[in-house]
């Protein structure tokens, strides 16, 4: 189990070449059940029953530890950071998200979200959750609000299930203006596709894990949304 939990210890060297394209959301997913399947199973003297299985996918309310990939500014645009969360829910995201940026997270990032900002809930309906921001919010403008919604759009979305978010400040619905379509309702990573660091520059000051976590999403995005 040692080489799989290279996948989380932070390196200084950059991968040679791209990696494959791989679902963004299904990344970390797969990384732990690799993990589990290492370990290998205990043998017993007699039968005994299989646990019980089901086939509903969705995101666990109560998962335990867990590693997820949220967003922060490196410069102008969007890299990915993996932190131990205590679980894998949308509300645990954002919290993580809401706190800023620390030397184990990397070099020179920071954050476009007000520093007072604090979560009032999010909600998750189907594919759709329903992030209600504190009025704090609302002092982040222009460019910058951009990037705060991209930080959490793009957070959210790379956990299983998540497509599509909706904001509200205070409880009031408002809109999310996309670098790709303008004010919209309902956002999607497509809209932030433009705000994500392109893993070739030569410019990024990375780790190896967070380079190929990037790699993999960006080509994603390009498969699935289209050129920028």
């Amino acid at each position: 189990m040692q080489h799989l939990s290279r996948w989380l210890r932070p390196t200084s060297a950059l991968p040679s070449r791209r990696v494959p394209v791989l679902r963004a959301g299904m990344v970390l997913p797969v990384v732990l059940a690799l993990m589990a399947s290492a370990c290998g199973l205990a043998t017993d003297s007699s039968p005994r029953a299989l646990p019980s299985t089901s086939t509903t996918t969705s995101i666990p309310t109560d998962p335990g530890s867990a590693p997820a990939v949220i967003y922060f500014l490196q410069g102008e645009k969007l890299v990915p950071v993996t932190r131990e969360l205590p679980g894998r829910t949308p509300e645990a995201v954002i919290e993580s998200l809401l706190l800023s940026p620390t030397d184990a997270d990397g070099e020179d990032l920071a954050s476009a979200i007000p520093s007072a900002t604090h979560l009032i809930s999010a909600e998750f309906d189907g594919d759709v959750v329903d992030v209600n921001l504190s009025e704090d919010f609302g002092s982040v403008v222009g460019p910058a609000r951009q990037q705060a919604l991209g930080q959490i759009v793009l957070s959210l979305t790379s956990l299983t299930d998540v497509t599509d978010v909706t904001f509200r400040l205070e409880g009031e619905p408002f809109d999310v203006t996309s670098p790709q379509r303008g004010d919209v309702t309902v956002a999607t990573d497509c809209d932030f596709q433009p705000l994500m660091a392109d893993p070739d520059s030569e410019e990024l000051r990375i780790t190896t894990d967070q380079l190929t976590i990037l790699s993999i999403r960006v080509g994603e995005l390009h498969d699935r949304c289209g050129p920028i």
